[in-house]
């Protein structure tokens, strides 16, 4: 987006002008053409972007991956602080 950004609001690519008569008629150059589609990935971007941001399915799915990974996380934590180790437990102090 960057990129495309840069290349739609390039200052140095300008079309030319010509006079025919008393018109003065403006010739789309290759750069410009370019610099129009730069604008329409542009725009596309920030569509898709809007969308998402803004699309409760997708907010709703995503709060709902999240929820469900921290509940995975918390329970997983909670079972390791649960488990006991299974050597038996040696006194160093007794001697036999």
């Amino acid at each position: 987006m960057k990129l495309s950004w840069q290349i739609a609001n390039n200052a140095n690519v300008n079309g030319q002008e010509s006079s025919n008569g008393s018109k003065t008629v403006t010739t789309i150059t290759e750069k410009d053409k370019i610099r129009l589609q730069a604008a329409a990935l542009d725009n596309d971007c920030y569509k898709y972007i809007m969308d998402l941001t803004t699309n409760g399915v997708v907010i709703t799915d995503a709060i709902k991956f999240v929820q469900t990974n921290k509940e995975k996380l918390t329970m997983s934590t909670k079972e390791d602080d649960n488990k006991e180790s299974k050597e038996p437990d040696y006194n160093e102090d007794c001697t036999f």
